[in-house]
């Protein structure tokens, strides 16, 4: 379904046309990065595909959907603890019973590692734990569009391979736009890329994200119960066991294959691929 489809849009903040001859389409599911140089324009697309913006002219239809926005600085003057702000988020949400956000909480916390900083006082968090909290809070809205102004601001490698897995796993029917430089973020998300320059849209390109490549540990009697294997792209031989790298759709049956001849399976992880 066409979530926005707009045509020779324009937007005037002031006396500064901040956007200008946008035509732009979203559709459910896509993930669109938006990019271009500091300035031209990308988080006033982004605040426009919204709704905080509002066009000056143009002509535009919208879907009524509920929107997730993630702005680039989390706001300072918020008193609050994470576990405070995030229940007072989910109260605010019409989707989520108190029972069902509260477990989000707990659920999105444990997954950014936040579980010990959630009763300390956000003024006191880090960059990085304060955008965690605003990526969550935007989450439990349950949103059709979750839209992200520089998500990976003060994340550490480990909180960027986080999100990928957060955006990977949420309902097909979600559009995701974020605004970033990350080409490696763009890479592993992105369905789409938009680049914006002096508050026009000059190139939208559809575009095949990486595969999501999981890890399979195990041990080998003999090197021969591996020939054959289907599926496998990478594989890593230590002394002590045998890792094949597989993408994420076809792990099930790599598994099944692999303990029909006789393997002893260790572990199933992520492949770090930020």
């Amino acid at each position: 379904m066409q979530l926005i489809d707009s045509d020779r849009v324009m937007k005037r903040v002031g006396r500064t046309t901040v956007l200008r001859d946008i035509s732009f389409q979203l559709n459910e599911g896509e993930r669109v990065a938006l990019t271009g140089k500091n300035g031209s324009g990308k988080s006033s697309l982004l605040k426009w595909i919204g709704g905080l913006y509002e066009e000056t002219s143009g002509h535009v239809e919208r879907q009524l959907v509920i929107v997730g926005y993630v702005p680039e600085m989390f706001p300072e003057t918020v008193r609050a603890t994470p576990r405070q702000f995030l229940r007072a988020m989910g109260r605010l949400s019409n989707r989520s019973s108190r029972q069902t956000y509260v477990r989000m909480i707990e659920t999105y916390a444990d997954a950014f590692g936040l579980a010990d900083v959630l009763d300390r006082p956000l003024k006191r968090c880090s960059k990085g734990t304060r955008q965690k909290v605003g990526i969550i809070q935007a989450l439990l809205h349950e949103p059709d569009v979750l839209l992200l102004d520089e998500p990976l601001t003060g994340l550490d490698e480990e909180g960027k391979r986080q999100l990928v897995r957060i955006i990977e796993q949420l309902p097909k029917r979600v559009a995701v736009v974020f605004v970033t430089h990350d080409r490696s973020f763009i890479e592993s998300v992105a369905t789409r890329v938009v680049t914006i320059a002096d508050g026009t849209i000059v190139k939208d390109q559809v575009v095949s994200p990486s595969a999501s490549y999981q890890t399979i540990a195990v041990s080998i009697s003999d090197a021969q119960q591996l020939d054959g294997i289907s599926y496998v792209h990478g594989l890593f031989v230590s002394e002590e066991r045998v890792e094949l790298t597989v993408e994420r759709d076809e792990v099930d049956d790599v598994l099944l294959e692999l303990l029909t001849r006789g393997c002893s399976i260790h572990s199933v992880t992520e492949k770090e691929t930020l």
